[in-house]
């Protein structure tokens, strides 16, 4: 015997059992009747109610109901929610739960822009390979039922998402925690929005797919109709798919916020922060009051521009974490590489060790000591010629100055152009002996080289007292 006909023998009893059961009394009107309903949301709920109330409470129900928004029925007692399948056990012949259920279907319908009807964008169930038939265990092989209608690439994940809409099917998790779950677990937009397909499609429950349908649609407004296959935005209500535009333009005021059970758009005007929707969810309204209005602001934004401030933000992280990261460590990486390369040559042989030192020895005797006589022939003459022309403006220097003492002009001594010095003799015996170490001429002067600056002999021969040259 399923669930479902156990429900209906409690809360139905025949006529024949009716008159040996106790009398009970209603907790709405406080008659004796035999005729109850009770364990409205669960074998543990203490609510009893007479016949009469319990359905003028299904009226009241349809009565308060709002159009366009999700809202189940709760217990009166508990305050726990009743699926509509529980529902139709407890009372039958109720009409009222049909225009609950036909309340619920208005929430998720559109027009279609295309046949101009106002359809459900809910896919038709079949009962018996539900959620719920899994629950009652007349459905034993639902896993792989599951698994057959997902996509090649998220079968594996059927036994997961199984027991998560089992969960959210008794209500113990949201449409937002399935949700999220499903997100994780499927990240391509691709992939879950074939799997959410799926499982709304699972649950027989009209209530269970709006919510959840609801919940998708806030991340992904974009669908087509059941009749027509006409591409709509679920968030407007327009026709096509506005990719990388906002929504139409929407008067937002500071005191609106969004239901984030029914996605219905509230306005505020005076109270406490601890807001429950018309669907009887709770929320704070303050933080959904801020996470609005950041979406909207974040709507408004050019989409072409946002993802090159984006590309430019990321870049100057990245500078930022190269520079006080990677820099720092680089010097100390850069050393344990050249000892690793070290550690190689370390197990060399003696012997080819001392072979590469000679060659060192070697190349740098060639690069160094051999062109060490053209260097210093060079810089010596340099130096004489620099000296020669200092001695020259010491002279005329001393001329002007005896002449400014006596008072007289100077007197140039011959008005004809002056001959260039004769070479000395010690600058001509250095040529003669630099050319028995070179085969070409003597290249241009040039300044002191590194290798005769750091030879031990040559400050020895700078700050010597022998002048090397002959004074002219």
């Amino acid at each position: 015997m399923t669930t479902a006909a156990a429900i209906d023998v409690q809360c139905a009893p025949s006529a024949s059992r009716a008159t040996r059961q106790p009398k009970h009394t209603c907790a709405a009107c406080y008659a004796q009747t035999r005729d109850v309903v009770t364990a409205i949301c669960g074998a543990s709920c203490p609510a009893i109610f007479c016949r009469d109330c319990f359905l003028r409470f299904l009226q009241i129900q349809v009565a308060s109901h709002m159009t366009g928004i999700v809202r189940g029925v709760a217990c009166p007692i508990c305050i726990r929610p009743v699926s509509f399948r529980r529902l139709r056990a407890l009372a039958p012949k109720a009409t009222s739960i049909g225009d609950l259920q036909a309340a619920v279907v208005t929430a998720v319908s559109v027009c279609c822009p295309a046949c101009h009807c106002t359809k459900s964008l809910l896919p038709n169930v079949t009962k018996s390979k539900s959620v719920e038939a899994h629950l009652d265990g007349t459905l034993h092989n639902a896993a792989e039922l599951l698994a057959t209608q997902l996509p090649a690439s998220v079968q594996a994940l059927a036994p997961v998402l199984l027991d998560r809409c089992s969960a959210y099917s008794r209500y113990e998790v949201s449409a937002q925690d399935l949700f999220g779950c499903v997100r994780r677990q499927i990240p391509l937009r691709l992939l879950l929005d074939q799997t959410l397909t799926v499982l709304v499609r699972m649950f027989g429950d009209v209530e269970r797919q709006a919510r959840l349908y609801l919940c998708w649609r806030q991340h992904s407004p974009f669908t087509a109709t059941m009749c027509c296959k006409h591409d709509i935005c679920f968030a407007c209500k327009t026709s096509g798919h506005h990719e990388g535009e906002p929504c139409g333009a929407l008067q937002v005021d500071a005191a609106m916020a969004q239901c984030p059970h029914c996605a219905v758009y509230l306005t505020k005007g005076d109270g406490c922060d601890s807001v429950q929707c018309f669907c009887g969810g709770s929320f704070s309204w303050a933080t959904e009051a801020r996470k609005f209005a950041d979406e909207y602001v974040r709507s408004r934004i050019n989409p072409r521009v946002f993802p090159k401030v984006l590309a430019f933000l990321r870049r100057r992280v990245q500078q930022r974490r190269f520079r006080a990261t990677v820099l720092p460590s680089l010097l100390a990486a850069t050393e344990r590489r050249a000892l690793r390369r070290l550690d190689t040559l370390l197990p060399v042989p003696r012997c080819l060790r001392s072979a590469l030192l000679q060659a060192v020895y070697r190349r740098r005797y060639r690069t160094i000591v051999l062109d060490m006589p053209v260097h210093l022939l060079q810089w010596r003459i340099a130096m004489a010629a620099k000296r020669s022309e200092m001695i020259h403006w010491i002279g005329l220097a001393k001329l002007v100055s005896e002449a400014r003492s006596s008072g007289r002009a100077p007197v140039r001594r011959t008005t004809t152009k002056k001959k260039p010095a004769p070479v000395p003799a010690s600058v001509q015996r250095i040529v003669q002996r630099a050319s028995s170490f070179v085969a070409k001429p003597v290249p241009v002067p040039l300044p002191v080289p590194p290798q005769v600056a750091t030879c031990a002999y040559l400050p020895q021969t700078m700050n010597s007292r022998k002048r090397p040259f002959a004074r002219t």
